[in-house]
């Protein structure tokens, strides 16, 4: 697992993430940039992503050759829309409006950037198109409870023995 990966999507995103009409949000990579995101999930500072390595999420490491493996791990992005428990309905019916344009946002992002600067082998298996997994709903931050997009990201990186 590779901190220089998750360090440059965040660099990338914050130049070609783009969900327009909606506001592109503020990019940070969890643990380094901890300080600046305490007191920034606040619903004024919101869309807010926050890329971490993924945590509860199948990792494995694949052999492909007598000397060569493939080490199969997971990128998460959590975007933060709206702050608290969303309850009501209607609220969370505009809520899910917004989703298409963040969506659409990290699929053109990783298919520009399927190597991630070249810091990865591919974004997605080896020998299939980028690809990410996404969850709509509550995201927990800590004690903190908020809605959004949680995006998996699947990264693979070859290595030799």
């Amino acid at each position: 697992m590779d901190s220089l990966a998750i360090s440059k999507l965040k660099e990338i995103s914050t130049r070609d993430f783009d969900p327009s009409p909606k506001s592109p949000p503020t990019f940070y990579y969890y643990p380094p940039d901890n300080e600046s995101i305490t007191g920034n999930l606040v619903q004024d500072n919101f869309p807010i992503m926050i890329y971490s390595l993924a945590v509860n999420e199948r990792n494995r490491v694949q052999r492909v050759a007598r000397d060569l493996s493939t080490n199969l791990w997971n990128i998460e992005g959590m975007l933060f829309l709206y702050q608290g428990l969303l309850s009501n309905d209607e609220i969370i019916a505009n809520a899910e409006t917004d989703v298409p344009y963040y969506v659409r946002a990290m699929d053109s992002l990783l298919m520009k950037n399927h190597t991630l600067g070249g810091t990865v082998e591919s974004v997605g298996a080896p020998g299939q198109l980028p690809y990410f997994e996404y969850h709509i709903g509550h995201i927990n931050w800590f004690d903190d409870i908020h809605w959004g997009i949680k995006f998996v990201v699947p990264i693979s990186q070859s290595f030799e023995h």
